[in-house]
């Protein structure tokens, strides 16, 4: 767990700090636990950050070895993901498909070597009228389709190739789905390709701080996010549209959300002192990591949901038993065009999930309960 004022967190900071700036970072302090603070830059996804930037001849040999191991082994897959993104992109532009790359494909760029951004899988915006078409060409090339239902289609291949194809930016989670659909109005096309385009350096940004907004009312985001929106702001800020921004935020109703992230993100990516108010958002937003905890994540849904609707712990399980029609809508586009088809999805859903989720869902009717009873009891 991430805790402020121990000596693996404050390490694996001036670490993260010096190695975005393209820096060495100072000598470790003395008695700090290698075996944690490797744990730590794992569990927060920013390993491969770590490994290049940490001095290896400070370290105990066999975590010096261990680190050798995985450079060699990540270098190699790197390698591969790329060779097989190119590979793929040869076969969406034969088959007329619009596509865009998201996240960190492009967050990359900001790092002093693109290497240094961990990415797990590739995530790829497409035209959604040629889903027949990707999955041939996914399905041809060996993959298997692991999802398809929320906002995206998910691939992945042995040894390592996970794609996650997306037919909207978002799906309803709690209430929050911004439209995202103007990204392509905003874009533009790829040198030498009639299909790929980049999207605006604006529109990467309103996306990345939707996603954190998105990660954080699941129970948090970790420090990656944190290194993220410190080099994107870094490297853009003085050229992005403000007023632009301003607008799409307000529209989100993120703009309190985005001058608080922009305000931590500079305190703590350049070793200022935190204010009370931002040292509890580093206990609850980025202490568990980038998935966030899921405690967290059960009790604000359940708040959420209460001071929203009122009702009880009941309510709360059936809304996310029969989501809402917007969510409904959400989750199965194809609802948009046929809503008479909504019986059909609901029944479709509780089949998939009483094979695909069952485990999650008892976990959650439990944390509700135990929440409930809690609140009760105070």
């Amino acid at each position: 767990m991430m805790k402020l004022n121990s000596r693996e967190t404050e390490y694996l900071l001036t670490v993260l700090r010096a190695a975005a700036n393209g820096e060495k970072p100072a000598a470790p302090p003395e008695g700090i636990d290698w075996n944690e603070f490797f744990e730590l830059s794992k569990k927060q996804q920013v390993y491969s950050m770590v490994v290049q930037a940490v001095d290896i001849n400070c370290l105990p040999p066999q975590i010096a070895d261990m680190l050798n191991n995985f450079s060699k082994s990540e270098l190699v897959r790197l390698i591969a993901m790329q060779n097989e993104l190119a590979a793929i992109k040869v076969e969406l532009e034969k088959s007329k498909i619009k596509y865009m790359l998201l996240k960190g494909s492009l967050i990359k760029n900001y790092y002093p070597k693109q290497s240094m951004r961990q990415m797990s899988d590739i995530d790829v915006l497409y035209d959604p009228d040629k889903r027949d078409s990707l999955v041939e060409i996914m399905t041809a090339r060996g993959y298997e389709l692991l999802s398809q239902g929320g906002n995206s289609d998910d691939f992945s291949k042995q040894p390592y190739y996970t794609f996650e194809f997306h037919r909207a930016l978002f799906k309803d989670v709690y209430g929050f789905c911004p439209d995202f659909s103007f990204v392509w109005d905003n874009a533009h096309k790829a040198e030498d390709s009639q299909y790929e385009y980049i999207m605006s350096v604006e529109d990467l940004y309103l996306h990345h701080i939707a996603h954190m907004y998105k990660h954080c009312i699941l129970g948090g985001f970790g420090i990656r996010f944190i290194v993220d929106t410190y080099l994107i702001l870094k490297n853009n800020a003085e050229s992005m549209d403000r007023s632009y921004l301003d607008d799409k935020l307000a529209q989100m109703q993120l703009s309190d959300f985005e001058k608080d992230i922009s305000s931590f993100t500079f305190a703590l990516m350049e070793n200022k002192e935190l204010s009370e108010k931002q040292r509890e958002f580093f206990d609850t937003a980025l202490v568990h990591g980038i998935y966030g905890d899921y405690n967290t994540n059960v009790g604000e849904a359940f708040r959420n949901y209460k001071n929203k609707n009122g009702g009880s712990a009941f309510g709360y399980i059936m809304s996310r038993i029969f989501p809402s029609v917007f969510q409904m809508k959400s989750m199965y586009p194809i609802l948009k065009k046929h809503p008479v088809l909504l019986g059909f999805y609901y029944i479709k859903r509780l089949v998939e999930k009483s094979f695909t989720s069952r485990k999650k869902a008892l976990n959650e009717v439990r944390a509700v309960r135990k929440i409930n009873e809690e609140q009760k009891n105070k």
